[in-house]
């Protein structure tokens, strides 16, 4: 086992939208005689951060250097703001809030889970979120300036719009900073020339309807259909996630195909949310170790092996999990040399 080091002076930004998952457990005692339902007793809540507070919590756990960015609506009650100091106590990250009169901007998902299965999820946010951007271009020539690396994790809940990811991107090239891109943006036009979008295979399939990944498809042709889209939208690196297949990634030098590190699949939130940290992370390793200039630095499959392996840790447990300050450690260095 190899100790992963890092430049701890990198500067990451993280912008995108913060969430609040809250888990209601209950055990079941008898069956209802009302109706085809459980008689239940509440056994714990537990909350923990969402979204891209997720991806903020797993970037911090791995050591980096990190400015989170994120809406937030001054019509919060105060004991979300309670939730908040909670879930990121001892945590390092400085915590950057872009304020707005926005009802339900951050919203909370409580999942009730009944004997350890999920039987229903409530979701409170707002209407509309995905036509709302918070975020100003002035806010974005601050960030993408001051920082060295930019990572947007967009849920579409009121962070950014098309326009302004388009405009984050384009500022990201012009300054030569690598920016990486975890979005679930309908708009093929938004995600042009980006450096880094990493998708599933459902957000694939909407933004590129001509290049359909379906279950019975080779990886060869895969591969093909992602290549062509990177080569359509004119994206450095295109990476697309398959699940319990794996991943392919089309960079500039080549096409990989990395096959999933699962053993027992319990809970598959947060999967994506583990990838592009584990990514951003192996990415910033490798300039540090090889004294690359992060513009110039490629994406290989080590780069995607270790990914994949963040997104496996988290899905073989219960509930929203970041990476832990652990995993590094404990990660076998791919074969692939």
């Amino acid at each position: 086992k190899k100790v992963l080091k890092i430049n701890m002076k990198e500067k990451v930004a993280l912008i995108g939208d913060l969430i609040l998952d809250r888990y209601i457990y209950y055990k079941s005692t008898k069956l209802s005689p009302e109706g085809p339902a459980p008689i239940v007793k509440r056994l714990e809540t537990s909350e923990t951060a969402g979204g891209a507070g997720n991806v903020a919590i797993s970037l911090a756990n791995l050591g980096l250097n990190l400015s989170f960015y994120f809406p937030y609506s001054k019509k919060n009650p105060k004991v979300f703001e309670k939730s908040l100091v909670k879930v990121f106590e001892n945590i390092q990250i400085k915590l950057n809030k872009i304020e707005t009169s926005i009802q339900g901007i951050n919203p909370i998902k409580i999942r009730y889970y009944v004997d350890d299965r999920q039987y229903m999820r409530e979701d409170n946010e707002g209407i509309n979120l995905n036509k709302i951007a918070v975020i100003k271009k002035e806010l974005i020539d601050e960030i993408v300036h001051s920082n060295d690396i930019v990572v947007v994790a967009d849920y579409q809940k009121g962070c950014f719009d098309s326009e302004t990811l388009s405009y984050l991107i384009s500022k990201c090239n012009n300054l030569s900073k690598p920016l990486f891109i975890d979005t679930k943006n309908k708009n093929k036009l938004a995600i042009n020339n980006a450096f880094c979008l990493k998708i599933n295979k459902t957000e694939f399939n909407f933004l590129y309807p001509n290049c359909e990944i379906f279950e019975d498809d080779s990886i060869q042709l895969i591969k093909n259909k992602v290549n062509q889209s990177k080569l359509l939208s004119k994206i450095n690196n295109l990476i697309v996630t398959l699940g319990s297949r794996g991943c392919v990634a089309a960079t500039n030098k080549e096409i990989i195909y990395s096959p999933a590190a699962i053993s027992d699949v319990i809970d598959i939130t947060g999967a994506g949310d583990a990838f592009i940290s584990a990514l951003v992370y192996f990415f910033i390793k490798k300039a540090f170790e090889e004294n690359k200039d992060h513009i110039e630095n490629n994406i290989d499959i080590n780069n995607i092996d270790f990914a994949n392996s963040g997104a496996s840790s988290v899905v073989s447990k219960k509930g929203t999990l970041p990476l832990d300050k652990f995993f590094k450690l404990t990660y076998k260095e791919s074969k692939h040399k």
